[in-house]
């Protein structure tokens, strides 16, 4: 029997079929009731799932999505490096197509349980407190039936799913290891949600997950998964030095922060240059406001612009990002013995340098580009005293560059910034 087409709502608490089904009209599993299938399972209309759907050879949903209700399973092999698309949702009258993609690397054939439900909780075991706002309002459920390597998930939603406050361009999958996690945790931070023309529009991807058995979620980085955060800030002070500070509406094992900084301009430098400058204790756990601060000692940089992130470290180690600050650092005098200022500047082909210093010293000037790099060296002997030196521009691109004048012992005694324009370049 090659095909069997099957109009009938299940009563029965084992239905064992042993040729490939083809399904293309009203189907229904009910609960404790199993459909067992010792071949594939082919769909060409939506069923829903109250208790078990059981595939030895896979299931393809072919776009026609299976509910699987409150407590409906459906169970498949995926293949190792294959990525195998279910169409899945949780209830017919309320839920749209949660899509959701799986791939592993596990060398070999691996059984998975899949379902998707209404609703996101805190602790999605107990399902005490449900999570109402900067999510999308479902819960995944992903299980291995054995060991599994390189897990990669993919979850599918539409706008019609997401709950008041949700940010689609800051969001990530959230994970709770069933039996083990106290908090959700985000294992690859949050970022821009994937979107498409069609319908489910909207995805994340979660990689890298272990052999466990996952309830899965998305949430902004605004949500109960697991900090609530208010802003970031990056702002000059009158000294030169950047104040960094941030809120949190809510934390939920939040264990620290951690403030990076770059001075790459370059899109794909900036996100492999990140410097951590600060670490700052958390909350933990926290349903009030809270309020932070630090200050960034920037005088012994050369940067025209510096970026900042923060970084959000729960207790199990995953980590939330910020969105990324830019600061014009600009013009710092740092030396109380050594005055500095350059003329024309803007300027086409010469700049003069006027120096004023306490002391006669030996001096290098340093010239870097809006990237950061160090383009030129000019070491110099000055006088106690007022003095000028000239230096030739002319080969110069045209752009915002920063001049830095230091000792010997590599201490900056004063920086500007200079524009140069019309070179040819």
């Amino acid at each position: 029997m090659k095909h069997l087409i099957l109009l009938v709502v299940f009563f029965l608490s084992i239905l064992l079929c042993k040729a490939q089904l083809y399904i293309d009209t009203t189907f229904i599993v009910q609960y404790g009731a199993t459909v067992y299938v010792q071949d594939t399972i082919k769909l060409a209309s939506p069923i829903s799932v109250f208790g078990t759907l059981q595939s030895t050879k896979g299931i393809n949903t072919n776009g026609n999505v299976v509910y699987t209700q409150r407590y409906g399973t459906i169970v498949t092999p995926i293949p190792s490096y294959t990525t195998k698309t279910f169409d899945i949702g949780s209830t017919q009258t309320t839920s749209t197509n949660n899509r959701i993609q799986i791939h592993h690397t596990t060398g070999s054939s691996v059984v998975f349980t899949i379902a998707v439900r209404d609703d996101i909780y805190l602790n999605p075991q107990n399902k005490t407190t449900q999570i109402t706002s900067n999510v999308v309002n479902k819960t995944w459920y992903v299980s291995p039936q054995s060991s599994v390597t390189n897990l990669k998930t993919t979850l599918y939603w539409n706008s019609s799913d997401e709950l008041t406050g949700f940010t689609r361009t800051n969001c990530g999958v959230g994970d709770w290891v069933n039996g083990t996690s106290t908090f959700w945790g985000f294992s690859n931070g949050t970022s821009a949600a994937t979107s498409t023309i069609a319908s489910p529009k909207y995805s994340k991807i979660a990689s890298t997950l272990a052999s466990a058995t996952y309830y899965l979620g998305v949430g902004s980085n605004t949500s109960s998964l697991p900090v609530t955060s208010l802003k970031f800030d990056a702002t000059k002070l009158t000294d030169g030095n950047i104040l960094l500070n941030w809120s949190t509406l809510a934390e939920i094992n939040n264990d620290h922060f951690e403030l990076e900084r770059s001075n790459s301009s370059d899109s794909i430098l900036l996100s492999t240059s990140w410097e951590k400058v600060a670490t700052i204790k958390g909350s933990l756990n926290s349903n009030i406001e809270e309020n932070y601060s630090f200050i960034d000692d920037i005088r012994n940089l050369n940067a025209l612009r510096l970026y900042y992130r923060l970084k959000q470290i729960d207790i199990n180690g995953s980590a939330t990002f910020s969105d990324i600050k830019e600061v014009d650092v600009g013009y710092i005098n740092s030396h109380p013995s050594f005055m500095l200022s350059c003329y024309p500047n803007p300027n086409k082909e010469n700049l003069f340098i006027d120096i004023e210093s306490a002391t006669q010293r030996k001096v290098i000037i340093h010239l870097f580009d809006a990237n950061g790099k160090n383009i030129d060296n000019n070491e110099h002997l000055i006088e106690r005293g007022y003095q000028s030196i000239q230096i030739n521009t002319s080969h110069l691109y045209q752009g915002v560059y920063l001049l830095v004048i230091t000792d010997e012992s590599n201490g900056i005694l004063g920086k500007q910034k200079v524009i140069v324009y019309s070179t040819g370049k």
